[in-house]
Formats: C-alpha cells, sequence, structure tokens
C-alpha cells in the first residue's frame, strides 16, 4: 500500500480485500542499546533506528556490532543506521 496514490486508493484496497496483492520480504532492524554493560532498550525498526544525545551538548562513543560481531568504534552527537526501505 506504500506505493499507492490517492487517485488509485480504492483499487488498491479492492484488490486488498481480494487478496489480489503482492507482497514484499523488507529487511529489518533489530537494535539493542547498553550502557556499562546493561540493556536500556531493545526495539525493531521497518526504516532506521537513531540513536543520539540526551541533554547538553556531547559526544557519545558508539562500539558497533552487526549479528554479534564487532564492526567499528565511533565518536559522535548521533548514529543512523538505516536499511534499504529507510534509506
Amino acid at each position: 500500500l506504500a506505493e499507492v496514490d490517492g487517485d488509485n486508493m480504492e483499487e488498491a484496497l479492492d484488490r486488498l480485500i481480494d487478496d489480489n496483492v503482492v507482497i514484499e520480504d523488507r529487511m529489518m532492524l533489530e537494535g539493542c542499546a547498553y550502557s556499562h554493560k546493561k540493556k536500556l532498550l531493545q526495539d525493531f525498526a521497518l526504516n532506521d533506528i537513531v540513536i543520539c544525545r540526551y541533554g547538553r551538548l556531547r559526544i557519545i562513543d558508539f562500539k558497533i556490532y552487526v549479528n554479534g560481531e564487532y564492526l567499528n568504534r565511533y565518536s559522535a552527537d548521533a548514529m543512523v543506521i538505516s536499511t534499504p526501505t529507510g534509506s
């Protein structure tokens, strides 16, 4: 339905009701944020995950892991991790 414009909405809904649609698989992200080895939060995303500072201006040290493997370390004021859908 994301590709349907307003002029074709009724036709798209009829096709959906008739189960006459193509379903695309999309990559999802699972993100976990830790501080001092304590998990702060965990969630899933279709488009992107944004991690940014809270409060006063400062730099955050990020250690990035992908599928449990260390990727790199970054110092920044925010980090955006995106899927092809979100980019």
